[in-house]
């Protein structure tokens, strides 16, 4: 079954929505080629964009800036950054600005990398050609998503068929406001989704999971990971809710990270070379030799499993690595045997530590972090046994 790739083409230019409509029909004449096909649907201003986002489901967008208003004025405007802003807060989507003048394109800062921008009628493989090619370089992370939001629609359901219907009555009680009963269920079906999900999964979790990079939310909170200028890489330890009260207490307390990259380059490397000499063996099952090369790949899974365990060592916590725009960073372990405490009234509290945050551990692996910290200065310790002579 070919891959359908649900588009919008925000474009006012009748000649151009006409190229467009060839484009997309020769592509779709050869989709099994190409991979993909394009399911498109055609506005040409932003009060249509806007009707049409509202009630669509797009996978992607091509828009142009200047757009004609709906009055027919062709005045110099840039609506399509508007439209631009709302596909961009309203949709998982990918986007391609098309314009002739690709000077006005304004994507926000933080999306510059990632918002195509292409000009109409240029050479040198530019064009609808070159938006269409770009496209498809985006299929397989679309089509993840397009596989994400089905599993999630499908447990919303799911949580409202068995539980939030049934049950209607409880939340909607009469001194509940509309707003207070939206936001409960929105915690509600989110945390069932993702507690479902993890263990259809076994429990399994993908690196890029355990962050978000950049941090999405304001403000210093608990898991952030922050290095000021070319610093240590720190990670804010201080409970949340005295974060969220400027007069709960005084400081901010931060834990080291340290990098610990080249050791687990090296094990990474050992169970590599291990898997690959008994991968190359020639020995049949149950031959002594074969065995201890089976022995040296377990020792060696063991001993790159013990490092994600925090070698077994109640002051550190185990970070994987985490991909910067910058680089590789990590893996980290946490020291909580080096915490230093920072002033809440400190130019470094209030400037530098919320432009120098780099990362934020996500909720879901955030408790692990604060339990190891609490077992580490709960343990009280006993002196070493002696039996005597």
């Amino acid at each position: 079954m070919v891959f359908k790739m649900r588009t919008l083409i925000v474009e006012d230019d009748p000649s151009e929505q006409d190229s467009w409509n060839q484009v997309i029909e020769l592509h779709n004449v050869e989709a099994d080629a190409h991979g993909f096909e394009i399911v498109h649907q055609t506005v040409a201003t932003l009060a249509e964009a806007r009707r049409a986002i509202s009630i669509g489901n797009y996978d992607a967008a091509v828009v142009d800036i200047r757009l004609k208003q709906e009055n027919g004025n062709a005045a110099p405007n840039t609506d399509g950054n508007d439209v631009l802003a709302v596909i961009l807060e309203s949709e998982m989507a990918v986007v391609a600005v098309f314009t002739g003048e690709a000077a006005m394109a304004t994507p926000p800062n933080a999306l510059k990398q990632v918002v195509g921008l292409f000009t109409k009628g240029g050479g040198d493989g530019e064009g609808t050609a070159a938006v269409v090619s770009w496209l498809k370089e985006q299929v397989p992370m679309v089509r993840h998503i397009q596989e994400a939001q089905l599993v999630i629609r499908q447990e919303m359901a799911n949580i409202f068929t068995k539980s939030i219907w049934p049950r209607w009555t409880h939340w909607a009680v009469d001194n509940a406001s509309s707003k207070f009963v939206s936001a409960a269920l929105t915690r509600h079906i989110t945390s069932h989704i993702y507690a479902t999900l993890l263990e259809k999964g076994r429990h399994e979790a993908h690196p890029e999971e355990w962050y978000f990079v950049p941090p999405i939310r304001d403000g210093i909170r608990t898991g952030d990971l922050i290095q000021i200028e070319s610093g240590p890489i720190e990670i804010v330890i201080t409970p949340r809710c005295d974060l969220a009260r400027d007069t709960k207490n005084e400081t901010i307390q931060l834990a080291q990270c340290q990098d610990v990259s080249e050791e687990w380059t090296q094990r990474l490397r050992t169970l590599d070379e291990a898997r690959v000499a008994l991968a190359g063996s020639q020995l049949p099952n149950g031959d002594r030799e074969r065995g201890k090369l089976e022995g040296k790949v377990s020792t060696a899974d063991n001993h790159l499993r013990q490092f994600t365990q925090h070698r077994n060592n109640t002051n550190l916590h185990f970070l994987p690595q985490m991909k910067l725009s910058n680089g590789t960073v990590g893996p980290l372990m946490v020291r909580f045997d080096t915490i230093r405490s920072v002033s809440r009234a400190s130019e470094e509290a209030k400037v530098k530590m919320p432009q120098s945050r780099i990362a934020a551990l996500t909720p879901e692996f955030l408790p692990s972090l604060v339990e190891r910290l609490g077992t580490y200065f709960s343990r009280i310790g006993t002196p070493d046994y002696s039996h005597p002579d």
